[in-house]
């Protein structure tokens, strides 16, 4: 799987890279919404959308894997009060 950066990478490098075409069927009230919804074309909805779908499927996966790692290696008191320190703003 790739990870959030080669993902970014990937869209920034998107007119560069090959594309395939995709034959997707969408009943009238879905493209309706489409219309109204989008300044763009419905290619360029639909993209965004896959793309949009990708981004939150991996930010939920790595999302899992840190709830994974925490639970094998969970915080101490002692990191607990090191990030309640880190978060403490002086006021000027």
């Amino acid at each position: 799987m790739k990870n959030n950066i080669d993902f970014y990478n990937d869209i920034m490098h998107y007119n560069y890279m090959t594309t395939l075409n995709l034959q997707v069927r969408i009943d009238s009230k879905n493209i309706k919404e489409i219309d109204i919804l989008s300044s763009k074309s419905r290619s360029e909805f639909v993209r965004q959308a896959i793309i949009e779908k990708i981004e939150k499927e991996q930010t939920k996966k790595l999302e899992e894997q840190w709830i994974q790692a925490l639970s094998k290696h969970p915080d101490t008191d002692k990191n607990l009060d090191h990030w309640l320190a880190a978060e403490a703003w002086e006021e000027k």
